[in-house]
């Protein structure tokens, strides 16, 4: 498990021992799982001064401190309120991202839980996956499966080109043109040069 730096100055009481602090984009990292935590009052200032949605094209999930009487400071700002509940839902809905509410006092027990599921190995339980319902669906949800695509990066893709043999015939140019960080750009004109043998 690794810690960013700058979350473990803050909140040294939330490291779990054992872990490896260094400078990251995201709060945790645990294997792949990329976790951002968030007390109320810094997710509602990352919703104004618009930082959530910088995180959320990182994260995988949030985790949110869930202090009642910090959330009902909020409650007389109606648009406050507003801002907090549109954010989570776009959190979930349009971006797809995993969002857990834990009281403040379980949340050092919590990511001591998941540093130490860390090497544990997977289950054998079956993993079922949602079948898209058409084919447009199912080539936009093949966008999200390249790394570093997420749905708002492949909206963006799909705004440019109309179907996917473009994409994959595009020239390097033409992928490169597009408004996404360089890694997803490299993986998406990569992708269908794969060797699958």
């Amino acid at each position: 498990m690794f810690v960013d730096s700058n979350q473990h100055y803050r909140h040294p009481n939330l490291t779990p021992g054992g872990a490896q602090i260094r400078p990251m984009p995201v709060d945790y990292l645990i294997k792949d799982l990329k976790i951002e935590h968030k007390t109320p009052a810094d997710f509602y200032q990352s919703i104004i001064d618009k930082r959530i949605w910088k995180q959320a094209e990182i994260a995988d999930a949030f985790i949110i401190e869930w202090d009642c009487n910090e959330f009902l400071k909020h409650l007389p700002d109606k648009h406050a309120y507003s801002s907090m509940l549109g954010a989570l839902a776009a959190l979930f809905l349009s971006w797809h991202k995993s969002i857990i509410f834990l009281p403040s006092v379980w949340m050092r027990d919590f990511l001591r839980a998941l540093a130490d599921r860390e090497d544990k190995p997977p289950s054998d339980l079956p993993v079922f996956k949602k079948k898209s319902r058409d084919l447009k669906e199912a080539a936009f949800n093949l966008l999200c499966q390249i790394p570093q695509i997420t749905v708002r990066s492949a909206e963006k893709i799909c705004y440019k080109f109309n179907t996917l043999q473009e994409i994959a015939n595009a020239e390097l140019e033409d992928i490169m043109s597009l408004s996404l960080k360089t890694p997803a750009k490299k993986n998406l004109y990569e992708i269908w040069r794969v060797p699958l043998k």
